[in-house]
């Protein structure tokens, strides 16, 4: 595991409760039954290792990612949901079951990877099947395109650092502008 340091956690967004950066109506913002589990998941939250995968990994071709790209497709049973929390990057395949869920969706959230708590940013990972690793800050909870390009650059970074040095911004491949 490669925890953050102190310089790291400077570069990045700040922490922020579940949220804190979304323009929701308040209401739209109340975490529900099972959004702050943290375990009990089949499979588990991962904590990233140095370039490491979670187990039975579901890869994208690049077909998949292409048709991502021009809106015709999400592939979430391939979507990873991460974030950096305050020590390390977590994170769990979005269609992993959440019994605990009692509403739609009854799969885990991105507070199900903070147990409800604080993070710095959030967002979606792809596994391709040549290595490449895509992702993207658009977590509702943790992320969004309300962060800026020095905070998300700095989030890359540490992804790098992690040892996923095969990665790819999916915010320029949709040609989407960040804040600042």
């Amino acid at each position: 595991m490669t925890a953050l340091t102190s310089e790291e956690k400077e570069l990045l967004p700040p922490m922020i409760e579940p949220f804190g950066r979304s323009n929701k109506l308040p209401e739209k913002k109340v975490l529900k039954d099972g959004e702050i589990e943290s375990k009990g998941f089949t499979p588990p939250v991962y904590l990233a290792e140095f370039n490491g995968e979670p187990e039975e990994v579901a890869y994208v071709t690049e077909e998949e990612i292409e048709a991502y790209i021009k809106g015709n497709g999400r592939f979430e049973e391939k979507c990873y949901l991460w974030v950096i929390d305050e020590t390390i990057i977590r994170l769990i395949r979005e269609k992993t079951p959440n019994f605990k869920r009692t509403h739609d969706p009854t799969c885990v959230c991105h507070t199900n990877l903070t147990g409800g708590g604080q993070a710095h940013v959030g967002g979606e990972m792809f596994f391709a099947d040549d290595g490449r690793i895509f992702i993207n800050p658009f977590s509702d909870r943790y992320g969004g395109v309300t962060i800026n390009s020095a905070q998300w650059e700095a989030t890359k970074q540490y992804f790098i650092n992690v040892g996923y040095t095969d990665l790819v911004d999916i915010v320029e491949l949709l040609e989407i502008e960040l804040l600042g």
